[in-house]
């Protein structure tokens, strides 16, 4: 919002499948709801997959600020992860970030429809949130 680099961690030009939150929850439900779903594992819908670049630039164009992306070295995150455990264990997942990491839900889709809210809307709708709740201090 300050109009900050955003830091990332791994390749920023690299595809990634972002997944927005109020998605996972409805698809949990249908998942828990419907017979057809158990003894298997699923992939829940999600946008388009784009870069992290290109998630990052959205952000940024939804504040009205020019986008900034700063990756953040491997051997830094390493080095803060000695001291900090909740680094330390996000480390183990940073192979999602150094490669392509598209997912595949076309079966959810197939069975139960595709319930994904569009990357822009998510966008807008988790930008609108942020603001009304950092206005309240929270």
């Amino acid at each position: 919002m300050e109009g900050k680099s955003a830091q990332v961690a791994g390749d920023p030009d690299q595809l990634h499948t972002y997944t927005y939150s109020p998605d996972i929850g409805k698809g949990l439900v249908i998942l828990g709801e419907r017979e057809e779903a158990f003894g298997r594992a699923w992939h829940l819908p999600s946008p388009e997959t784009v870069t992290t670049r290109e998630f990052v630039t959205m952000i940024f164009e939804e504040v009205g600020k020019a986008a900034r992306v700063q990756a953040a070295p491997k051997i830094l995150l390493r080095t803060l992860g000695l001291f900090n455990r909740p680094l330390r264990e996000t480390i183990e997942m940073l192979y999602e970030f150094e490669e392509p990491f598209v997912v595949d839900y076309s079966d959810f889709t197939r069975t139960f429809g595709n319930h994904a809210t569009p990357l822009g809307e998510a966008t807008r709708e988790t930008v609108r949130w942020y603001r009304e709740h950092r206005s309240r201090g929270r």
